[in-house]
Formats: C-alpha cells, sequence, structure tokens
C-alpha cells in the first residue's frame, strides 16, 4: 500500500455527482475506478485517483458507498473530495446545474499530489498501451498531452476482466474524436473542428445565454490561432502538476462547460508548452451515454441548454478569448487567484484498501 508521503506520479482528477447522468452512470463509474486500480497495480504505476464528489443528492449514498471499490492496492490510491450542496448553491445556475464540472476539477487539482495531473472524466478506459506510456520516462515537464478519444458501445460488460473490456472497446467503437474531427463509424459521417472563424457571427450563435460576469475580449479576427487538439478534449488533458498551477486550472464560469477545456489548451499553448499528441495504440475508451455533446446530434444538446435557460460559451467568444490569451501571452488573463475554492477546507475521505456496498 502506498504510504501517504510518498508522491506519484500521476493525479487522476475527475468529477462525479450520483444523480445517474446519462443512464447507467455508477456502472460507468465502476468500469473506470476498476479499470484504473488494475492498470496502476499492472504497470507499477504509483498514482492516485482525486474524485470530487459535487452537490451529492440528499436521497443517494455517497460515491464511496455506492460501488465497489478495489482492496489490496499497493500502487493507487484513492481519495473523494466533497463540495457540499450549501456551497454549490452560491453559484448563480445552481438550480439548473447540478454539476459545475470544470470548477470540480479545479478543486481536485489544487489538492493533487502528483507530479503530473491527468484531467479526466468517471466514464473512461485507457488502453494499455496509453497506460504505460503513463510509466515511461517519455513524460515531460513543459508539454501538455492530448490523445483521441474512441467512444464505445454503451454495452461495456461491467463485471468481465480488464482484458475483454479493452477487447469489447476495440470491437465496438461508436465514433472517434480526432485532432480535425469526429468520425461516426455508423454511416460514416465527418464532422469537422476547424471552420474559418471569420464565418462564425453573432447572429448564428443568437441562441447562447450571455452573462455579464464572462471577461470581456476584443475582436482580434486578425490573429491567426493554432489548431490544437480541442476535440473532446475534457476528458484528457495531461501535463505536470506545476503547469497547472502556472495556469490556474481551467477557467471558472457560473455557466455549462462547453468550450472551457478549450480555453485551457489555448493557455497552455500561450505558457510555452508543446502539444504533444499521442497515436494510435495509445486510446481513450470512452463509454458512450445520453447527456453529453456528440457531433451528430448536437442541436439537441443546445435545445435542453437553451430550455434550461443555461449560459455558455459560444464558437465566437472562444475564438475571442483564444485570441486574446494568445495575442497577450497572458494564460492566466482572466484573474482568478482563488481557483478551485482553495480558500476552502473540503471534507476529504480516503478509500484506498476499502470494501464498498455494490448497489449498481
Amino acid at each position: 500500500m502506498i504510504q501517504l508521503n510518498t508522491a506519484p506520479k500521476i493525479s487522476f482528477v475527475a468529477a462525479a455527482r450520483h444523480d445517474d447522468h446519462g443512464g447507467r452512470f455508477l456502472e460507468r463509474l465502476q468500469v473506470f475506478v476498476r479499470g484504473l486500480f488494475e492498470q496502476a497495480e499492472r504497470h507499477a504505476l504509483l498514482c492516485e485517483l482525486v474524485l470530487v464528489e459535487w452537490n451529492p443528492p440528499s436521497d443517494k449514498c455517497k460515491l464511496r458507498n455506492a460501488i465497489k471499490w478495489p482492496e489490496g492496492n499497493r500502487f493507487c490510491r484513492g481519495r473523494i473530495i466533497e463540495v457540499s450542496p450549501a456551497i454549490h448553491s452560491r453559484y448563480k445556475c445552481s438550480t439548473s446545474l447540478p454539476l459545475y464540472q470544470m470548477i470540480a476539477k479545479n478543486v481536485g487539482i489544487q489538492r493533487a499530489v502528483g507530479d503530473f495531473v491527468a484531467a479526466t472524466n468517471v466514464d473512461v478506459l485507457f488502453s494499455d498501451e496509453l497506460f504505460q506510456f503513463f510509466k515511461s520516462s517519455r513524460l515531460r515537464q513543459g508539454e501538455i498531452y492530448r490523445v483521441d478519444r474512441y467512444d464505445v458501445d454503451r454495452s461495456l460488460p461491467v463485471w468481465e476482466p480488464l482484458e475483454n473490456q479493452l477487447r469489447f472497446c476495440a470491437e465496438n467503437i461508436v465514433r472517434v474524436h480526432s485532432r480535425f474531427g469526429t468520425l461516426v463509424l455508423g454511416d460514416g459521417s465527418y464532422f469537422p473542428i476547424y471552420v474559418n472563424p471569420a464565418l462564425v457571427n453573432d447572429d448564428e450563435v443568437a441562441y447562447i445565454a450571455k452573462s455579464p460576469d464572462w471577461p470581456s475580449c476584443a475582436d482580434r479576427s486578425s490573429i491567426e490561432l493554432p489548431e490544437l487538439h480541442t476535440n473532446a478534449c475534457g476528458d484528457f488533458q495531461l501535463m505536470a502538476r506545476s503547469h497547472w498551477q502556472e495556469l490556474k486550472g481551467y477557467i471558472e464560469l457560473d455557466a455549462y462547460s462547453f468550450h472551457v477545456d478549450s480555453l485551457l489548451g489555448y493557455a497552455a499553448y500561450s505558457a510555452g508548452l508543446k502539444e504533444v499528441c499521442l497515436g494510435d495504440p495509445l486510446r481513450l475508451y470512452h463509454v458512450d451515454h445520453d447527456g453529453g455533446f456528440i457531433a451528430e446530434a448536437s442541436m439537441k444538446l443546445e435545445q435542453i441548454l437553451e430550455t434550461r435557460q443555461l449560459p455558455r460559451l459560444s464558437n465566437e467568444e472562444l475564438y475571442r478569448m483564444a485570441r486574446r490569451i494568445v495575442h497577450e501571452r497572458t494564460p492566466t488573463c482572466f484573474g482568478q487567484e482563488l481557483w478551485g475554492l482553495s480558500d476552502l477546507s473540503l471534507p476529504e475521505e480516503n478509500v484506498c484498501n476499502t470494501e464498498g456496498a455494490q448497489v449498481i
């Protein structure tokens, strides 16, 4: 078992809430936790899982007791940090947005102790080749790592051996989110990421709710932006913990988290970090589910957010903010000093080598 004074190489940070988001949520969380702990043992990687439980529902058990946690861990430890409903209620959109995902990730990133921090989500599996990369000496300061996301069929078996689950993932891919676009394997449709920003105007994004609290950014349309791997980047962004601290994490908006992860990529670029896109067979498998953004049904999500009157960054606002970051070379230009609720002492529980109740 890892001693608490032993610094892990990587902290895996994710946010969650026991509200069955997307359907079969606990099953997806179980797959993620079991896979991460088992691969840490398999590859002898000193690491930790920092799971931020945001605004836990009063009528559900805590995540600590909602899934079965692996036992006998020598290389991975688990920590759950709780952000209470009282803290959540301070936000303007708290009644319509139960989980502030990127702010929750900031909470975990602030409190992570690994040499490197991977911000990820709770419905993913890493290919063994990707996990081998985590252990290797190729992980360096001065770089931010991205990887393609492979969505897999949601019928992935929960309790099969990890080898069978990874084989299932490789054989049941639904769509691939690569650097320049998303390929839907069912019908072969392709949705490019990079369109001409000059063609994006306020009329085209009039449905986007605005917030007076957001940073104002002058239009710098003449500034060219690097074509970074921003496609599904919120599922995996890995760099040294010192870089996360320098960048002050994700920008914290009282809004749905559209494009917030992309802004982090531009901030890292502005800070001089080299983006390293890890290629096949280094893969991030993501269990498909309802309720998230998928390219072929993007308008459905937009309609849901519009009905709930949730503000979010438009494409236009993303480009404006990104140009400001790149032009001024000020990756922390949004002035959030107390990011990740760093001024608060939050309750934390160690779930390493503990026995949880299987309730899924």
